[in-house]
């Protein structure tokens, strides 16, 4: 009976780790998975609802598995049983590693050489790798952000907003231009011609 309490301690124990482990593996491999299963980046994004609890199931149940085991160290059954889970979180964590991987690191600024705030601002040309810039008033300049060179989406974009209603600062760069970039860090600078906004990607000084 101690045996089994043991047992039971253990693998309520282990399912709770593994749960708070495996919620960490499937937010950080939820768009690397959803990637494999759909082309579609909203359709990506509406399945992480279901691939991070998900992962996080799995995970609790093989911790689970696999510290009732180590509780009598008898009988291969519950190995047996969580082997498989091992080798699906395994394969989450190389997917994660993938798809936040930096090829060629680099950092980009944000300028605002214009007359208006910009407020809500964002960095990037895909939703799934988009940086928070936030706010930007005339004439300052962001702080510097992490991006890959050899991923555009990090880096080739920009949306936001100004003051002036229904004016908003979008541009994304062109894609033979953004895949070609030498390597060292880079400027956004929006500025402000006859009205209207202007964008340029500049070899940070």
């Amino acid at each position: 009976m101690a045996v089994n309490k043991l047992q039971v301690g253990l693998g309520c124990g282990g399912f709770v780790l593994g749960a708070l482990i495996g919620l960490l593996i499937g937010g950080a491999s939820g768009y690397g998975i959803a990637g494999i299963l759909t082309s579609s980046r909203e359709t990506q994004a509406y399945l992480l609802v279901l691939i991070v609890p998900a992962v996080a199931l799995l995970s609790g149940l093989t911790f689970a598995a696999t510290a009732a085991w180590l509780a009598v160290r008898k009988g291969p059954a519950l190995l047996l049983l969580s082997a498989p889970g091992w080798l699906i979180l395994l394969a989450c964590v190389v997917l994660a590693f993938a798809w936040n991987r930096t090829a060629r690191p680099a950092s980009v600024t944000i300028r605002n050489q214009t007359t208006k705030p910009f407020h809500n601002l964002f960095l990037g040309s895909d939703f799934r790798r988009n940086q928070r810039v936030g706010e930007l008033g005339p004439g300052e300049t962001s702080s510097s952000f992490s991006i890959d060179l050899d991923e555009p989406a990090t880096f080739a974009g920009l949306e936001g907003r100004t003051d002036v209603d229904g004016e908003y600062v979008r541009h994304t760069l062109p894609r033979d231009e953004a895949s070609s970039l030498p390597d060292g860090d880079y400027v956004w600078v929006v500025g402000e011609d006859d009205g209207r906004l202007t964008y340029s990607f500049e070899r940070a000084p």
